[in-house]
C-alpha cells in the first residue's frame, strides 16, 4: 500500500447523515504522510482538513487505518484487493460515526483540469433537510477548461420524483493533489446552486461530495462520476445480461435489492431479483417490461411485478453498453449500479474462485450491520476468510468466516448461494458479475438492516 489513495465514506452520526471524501499519501511503511479531507454532516461541513496518520496491513490484505485532523482521530478497518488498487472500509472507532466506503489508488495523470472532459454519468445519494433519503443521477459534460454543461438530471427526494431537469451549467477546478471543487447551477432544483468537493481517481472516475450546509436549499449527498463510453447511446446499447444492485429504504426499513437484468436490445427487459426489506425476504422475484435509452444515456424502465402486479418506473443513466447508474422513482429511493455480466452460460460453482476482498455498500440507516473482509472461494464448494464487523454500536475484529457455496446450474443465470457457518449462521444470495467480481445480499430474515455486499479480486 503505497501512493496516493482516495476514499468516499457514507454513513451517519447521532445527528443524522455524515459523508466524507478524502485523499492521502501512504508511504509504504505504515505512515500517512499527508492528506486532505472534506466532511459534510447534519451539523455542518468541515472543509480542507489536513490529515495524517498510520496504517497496517496483515497477510490477508486486511488492515487498519488511523487518520488525525483538528477534529480528532478516526479509525477504519479496511480490506484491499490483490493489486492493492481498491478496497472497502468501515469506521471501527467509538466516535458514534457509523458508515462504510470505498478506497481507491489515485492516478496522478488525472490531477489536471484538462483531463476532466467529455461525458460523465453522475450518481449521488444522501439526505435532505428533513432527514429523508435523496438520490440523483444524471449526465454532465466538463470541458477540460473549467466549465461544465449538464444535459439532464433526475432527482428522487424522499419519494418525490421531480420532473427531469434539463440543461444546466457549472464550473470546476482540480489541483496537483487530485483535490478539487465544482459548482453546478440547476434552476428549479431546491436552491439551484450546489457546491462539491472532487477527488480524482483517474480520468474516468471521480468521487464527489456536496459541501453546502444542510438546508431546505441544499441536501447533503455524495457519490461518483464515471466517464461515459459509447456515446451517443441507443436502446440497442443495452443488449444481454447485466447485474444490478439497489439500496433504498421503505419507511424506517432498509430495502436492498440485487439481481440480473436481461435486455433484448430492442426494448423488452426481464429482471430477476432477490430483496431484503427490513427482514422481509423476496427470493427469485421477477419483473418484466419495456425500456428505452436516449442519446445522452438517459433511460426509462417500465416494469411490472409478476408476483403482485405492481408497476414501477426506474431511471438509468448509461456509463457504457449495459453499464449504468439506476434510480427508482418510488418512495424507497433505491439507487445503485448496473454492470455488464461478463460471464456467459453455462454457469457453475467454479466460476467463483480465488481470493476476494469484500465490503458493505452504503448503509440505509444508522443501525446497519457493516462488514469489511477477505474471503477465499475454493472453486468447488467451500469458502473461508475473516471479517471485521460494525453493528449496534459495537465493533468486532478478526471474525472467522467459513461456510459452503454453490452457483446454480439450474437457474443458469449467475446466481448462487453462500451458507455461512461462522461467525453466525446466515444465507447470502450471490450474483456473478465476472470471475473477478460479484454482489451479494444477506437474505436471512434475522438481518433487518441489510446492505449490498461487494466482492472484488
Amino acid at each position: 500500500m503505497q501512493g496516493r489513495y482516495a476514499f468516499l465514506f457514507k454513513g451517519f452520526d447521532s445527528a443524522g447523515v455524515y459523508e466524507a471524501a478524502a485523499s492521502f499519501v501512504a508511504d509504504g511503511n505504515g505512515n500517512v504522510t499527508s492528506g486532505i479531507e472534506d466532511i459534510n454532516r447534519t451539523s455542518g461541513p468541515h472543509l480542507g482538513l489536513a490529515i495524517s496518520g498510520t496504517y497496517q496491513i496483515g497477510g490477508d490484505n486486511r488492515g487498519t487505518l488511523t487518520l488525525k485532523s483538528n477534529l480528532g482521530t478516526s479509525t477504519f478497518a479496511f480490506a484491499l484487493n490483490g493489486s492493492a488498487r481498491a478496497g472497502s472500509l468501515v469506521e471501527s472507532d467509538n466516535s458514534g460515526i457509523r458508515g462504510s466506503g470505498a478506497m481507491k489508488l489515485q492516478d496522478p495523470t488525472a490531477f489536471d483540469p484538462s483531463v476532466f472532459s467529455g461525458g460523465y454519468a453522475l450518481s449521488l445519494t444522501g439526505a435532505d433537510a428533513a432527514g429523508g433519503r435523496i438520490a440523483a443521477i444524471g449526465s454532465i459534460f466538463p470541458s477540460g477548461v473549467g466549465t461544465i454543461s449538464g444535459s439532464s438530471l433526475d432527482v428522487n427526494d424522499a419519494g418525490d420524483m421531480m420532473p427531469t431537469f434539463g440543461t444546466f451549467s457549472g464550473t470546476y477546478g482540480v489541483d496537483g493533489t487530485g483535490h478539487g471543487r465544482a459548482t453546478l447551477v440547476i434552476p428549479g432544483f431546491d436552491g439551484g446552486t450546489f457546491n462539491f468537493a472532487l477527488c480524482a481517481i483517474s480520468a474516468n472516475e471521480y468521487f464527489i461530495l456536496s459541501i453546502d450546509p444542510l438546508s431546505a436549499n441544499n441536501p447533503i449527498f455524495a457519490g461518483t462520476l464515471e466517464a461515459q463510453t459509447g456515446l451517443p447511446f441507443l436502446t440497442s446499447s443495452f443488449k444481454g445480461a447485466s447485474i444490478f444492485d439497489s439500496t433504498g429504504s421503505s419507511g424506517n426499513l432498509a430495502q436492498v435489492t440485487v439481481g440480473r437484468m436481461l435486455f433484448d436490445g430492442t426494448g423488452d427487459i426481464q429482471v430477476q431479483f432477490d430483496q431484503n426489506q427490513g427482514g422481509n425476504i423476496t427470493i427469485a422475484g421477477l419483473l418484466t417490461g419495456a425500456y428505452s435509452i436516449q442519446l445522452n444515456g438517459r433511460g426509462v424502465l417500465n416494469l411490472d411485478n409478476a408476483q403482485n402486479g405492481a408497476q414501477s418506473v426506474w431511471i438509468l443513466y448509461a456509463i457504457g453498453p449495459n453499464r449504468a447508474f439506476v434510480l427508482s422513482s418510488d418512495g424507497s429511493v433505491g439507487s445503485g449500479d448496473v454492470k455488464p455480466q461478463a460471464l456467459a452460460p453455462p454457469f457453475e460453482t467454479g466460476d467463483l474462485e480465488g481470493n476476494f476482498e469484500f465490503g458493505a455498500g452504503e448503509p440505509a440507516s444508522y443501525q446497519a450491520a457493516l462488514l469489511s473482509g477477505t474471503v477465499f472461494f475454493d472453486g468447488a464448494s467451500t469458502f473461508s476468510g475473516a471479517e471485521d464487523k460494525s453493528y449496534s454500536g459495537t465493533f468486532a475484529a478478526d471474525l472467522p468466516l467459513t461456510g459452503r457455496y454453490a452457483i446454480s446450474q439450474v437457474s443458469n443465470n449467475g446466481r448462487g448461494v453462500a451458507m455461512l457457518t461462522s461467525p453466525a449462521a446466515s444465507t447470502q444470495a450471490l450474483w456473478l458479475v465476472s470471475g473477478l467480481e460479484a454482489v451479494g445480499l444477506d437474505v436471512s430474515s434475522a438481518n433487518t438492516t441489510p446492505t449490498v455486499l461487494l466482492f472484488e479480486q
